[in-house]
């Protein structure tokens, strides 16, 4: 464990409220399962243009590390918190929900290669940055970081054609598998 200063340490609990955020995924995924993507389509694009539009203006007035770090943050709430509101308005209220032991226990184990899967993919997307880092210096590694967000953009697209098409193929493949093969 390296020894840091104040100031980064703040800076790294800052980002990591992104982290508890990412919980809001849940209801994405509910939203996807009921394909009812329109929802996630307004959180997510809403999201997009304005924390692209916030880091240009960053960029452009050349601002410190940590604007950079609150406009992330920013971002996730932003996205978690239509998320959060669509919800509501289209479905009702979170605290109707429960939490089973039994069943987190079964999803946990049953998806544990999938969280292996994923921190496999994340390091593998990062590792340019260190590189990056290593050869060149930190302003080219933020330059770069802020170059793949906007490729976020191109990418989201056919993430959400996916992930509205496969549920629908999967009621489809359930109800008449003959008309899934044709």
């Amino acid at each position: 464990i390296y020894k840091t200063d104040l100031f980064t340490s703040t800076i790294i609990l800052i980002y990591a409220v992104t982290v508890f955020s990412n919980c809001f995924n849940v209801i994405r995924n509910y939203f996807t399962s009921i394909l009812q993507n329109e929802y996630i389509v307004k959180s997510e694009l809403f999201r997009i243009i304005i924390g692209a539009f916030l880091k240009i203006i960053l960029l452009w007035y050349k601002a410190p590390l940590e604007y950079f770090i609150i406009a992330t943050m920013f971002d996730t709430v932003l996205v978690s918190g239509g998320y959060f509101l669509s919800y509501y308005r289209k479905i009702g209220k979170v605290s109707y929900w429960n939490f089973n032991k039994k069943i987190a226990f079964f999803l946990i184990k049953e998806s544990f290669p999938l969280v292996l899967s994923g921190a496999a993919v994340v390091i593998y997307q990062r590792i340019d940055q260190v590189m990056i880092k290593n050869m060149i210096d930190n302003e080219s590694v933020g330059y770069f970081a802020t170059a793949g967000r906007f490729l976020d953009i191109i990418l989201f697209l056919p993430m959400i054609l996916v992930q509205t098409i496969t549920p629908l193929l999967v009621r489809v493949k359930e109800k008449n598998i003959v008309e899934y093969e044709e």
